[in-house]
């Protein structure tokens, strides 16, 4: 049987397929989704309001590289998905 195996990061798939001329299956072996991964399930709950660290500047930074943070993991997580589906199989 003739497969080729990509394991860790699916970006090379979407290249295999369409500028290699591969005949063969692709298998991705994804350990785990990076965007399961990082889900903040620690990290996400809100920080109390109260405190000598409540500056308006303060609060604004944290805002700005919350939202910096979920417009880089959309990105992260979108080519993730577009890339992986270019897989024939994908194996966790």
């Amino acid at each position: 049987a003739n497969v080729f195996v990509i394991d860790v990061l699916p970006t090379g798939v979407p290249y295999l397929v369409n500028y290699c001329n591969v005949r063969a299956g692709v298998l991705f072996y994804c350990h785990f989704p990076d965007q399961l991964l990082t889900m903040d399930t620690v990290n996400g709950e809100r920080g109390s309001s109260g405190g000598n660290n409540s500056s308006n500047n303060g609060g604004f930074m944290i805002r700005l590289l919350k939202h910096l943070k979920r417009l880089y993991r959309g990105i992260l997580d979108k080519t993730e998905e577009v890339t992986m589906s270019y897989s024939d199989l994908v194996v966790v």
